[in-house]
């Protein structure tokens, strides 16, 4: 895999594989690499796509905002440079609001669409929004290395961290 930075712009992300092409979109506080498991599996049938999306990972020197609106644009950027014309979007947790936003605005562009323990919209009530604003202040301020491994420790019980194979 090569990591490339499209005409200039920010976002930074992977290309491997043949095929129909699939965009694989992370989470918040996590990057491309998630799908590290499975992407051998996906190139075989698949050009895929994967990108860090701003704020996340190899895309981290972006400021905001890290929106959803902000993700699409940026993940449509890498799609028209790469000249993808249609594509299958796959989306993980909060990816899955990003992949379904796309699907939503460019429905031509988007030939399946999975989502994966995503969500559609998660500020509903006043506690939801009040915790995406405190979700996306400490990552401003802590960055996805270090939430990552709070919430690995969290995960694991008794403080006790993950193991690599856990995490």
């Amino acid at each position: 895999m090569v990591a490339r930075n499209f005409s200039g712009g920010p976002i930074l992300y992977e290309t491997m594989g043949g095929g129909e092409p699939l965009l694989l979109v992370h989470g918040l506080m996590a990057t491309g690499e998630i799908f590290g498991p499975i992407i051998d599996a996906l190139a075989r049938r698949h050009t895929v796509v994967v990108p860090d999306l701003r704020g996340h990972g190899r895309s981290m020197h972006l400021e905001g905002p890290l929106t959803v609106e902000q993700h699409v644009r940026d993940l449509i950027r890498v799609i028209d440079h790469l000249d993808i014309l249609r594509m299958d979007v796959l989306g993980y947790s909060q990816g899955g609001a990003v992949a379904l936003q796309i699907a939503h605005d460019h429905p031509e562009q988007v030939r399946r669409l999975v989502l994966v323990n995503a969500f559609a919209h998660n500020g509903l009530t006043v506690r939801e929004r009040l915790e995406n604003r405190v979700s996306l202040w400490a990552l401003r301020l802590l960055g996805t290395g270090t939430l990552a491994r709070i919430a690995a420790r969290a995960v694991a019980g008794e403080g006790k961290p993950l193991r690599p194979e856990q995490a």
